[in-house]
């Protein structure tokens, strides 16, 4: 009896200890995530701080971060089993690149570059909806400038403007306007009649979105009231017929004064004798 007991109780230690040896490595080597890192680009640039990074496995998404650095990106990828399986990330919900996942203890950090294409340049053209000219004198002529600016990040080219009437025109325009730039039209109000006036001009452009724009242009044509003609001079008193006497008043006072002379002389010479 006291032969057996340490035969049996020798057993049950190894049996015991050969369970706690086979246990061991599922301990040992716990669960953990997969640091993926590297650039980050859309369209050839540098991704923005806040641009989003997400990591797919199998169609399910099972991280996502934020950058913080212009141009670079660090994600976690929890294992769950994952070594072998392919994950997919996405810059912006556009895919950017894949890589397997491997095992974390043997390989703790992935460099992998992403990148995703970025919207195309375009132009973007961009006018004021109209343009007044107020109250214009008939036969005279009044311009204003009309600016054209291109918000865009690429060249706008101008292909066209047109003005609708005739008593509104354009002049020369730039056959291209730079990205974030823009340009002055001058446009020209000459009134042929009174009264209230309209038009529309048409510029047509390679924006891709809006190949024509259009402009309002108003203005009144206002009539110029002509200077009163200049009053005939007034004569006081009756001029036509003439008075013939008085014509003949100066003549009849010098007739008088001869005739009355050659009779002083007479009378004195007669008194003399």
């Amino acid at each position: 009896m006291n032969v057996k007991l340490p035969k049996v109780l020798g057993g049950a230690l190894l049996a015991l200890a050969l369970c706690l040896f086979m246990a061991v490595p599922a301990f040992a080597q716990p669960a953990i995530p997969l640091l993926f890192t590297g650039g980050v680009t859309i369209g050839g640039e540098d991704a923005p701080i806040g641009t989003t990074v997400s990591a797919e496995i199998e169609g399910v998404e099972v991280a996502s971060v934020e950058t913080s650095v212009v141009g670079h990106y660090a994600i976690q990828v929890p294992d769950g089993g994952n070594v072998g399986k392919t994950v997919v990330f996405k810059v912006n919900t556009v895919v950017g690149g894949s890589a397997e996942y491997v095992d974390p203890w043997t390989t703790p950090t992935v460099t992998l570059d992403l990148a995703i294409p970025g919207a195309p340049s375009v132009p973007d053209i961009s006018v004021p909806a109209s343009l007044a000219f107020g109250d214009v004198d008939v036969g005279t002529s009044s311009t204003k400038t009309l600016t054209i600016s291109n918000v865009g990040d690429a060249d706008l080219t101008i292909t066209e403007i047109t003005v609708t009437g005739t008593q509104f025109s354009v002049g020369t325009y730039p056959g291209t306007i730079a990205a974030a730039g823009s340009a002055d039209v001058n446009v020209t109000f000459s009134p042929t009649s009174a009264g209230a006036k309209s038009a529309t001009l048409t510029i047509a452009s390679d924006d891709p979105d809006e190949a024509t724009v259009t402009v309002s242009l108003s203005g009144t044509g206002v009539s110029v009231a002509p200077p009163p003609s200049p009053a005939a001079p007034s004569v006081g008193g009756t001029a036509y017929p003439p008075d013939k006497l008085a014509i003949l008043w100066p003549w009849i006072g010098l007739a008088v004064l001869l005739a009355g002379g050659i009779i002083w002389f007479v009378l004195r010479r007669r008194r003399a004798y």
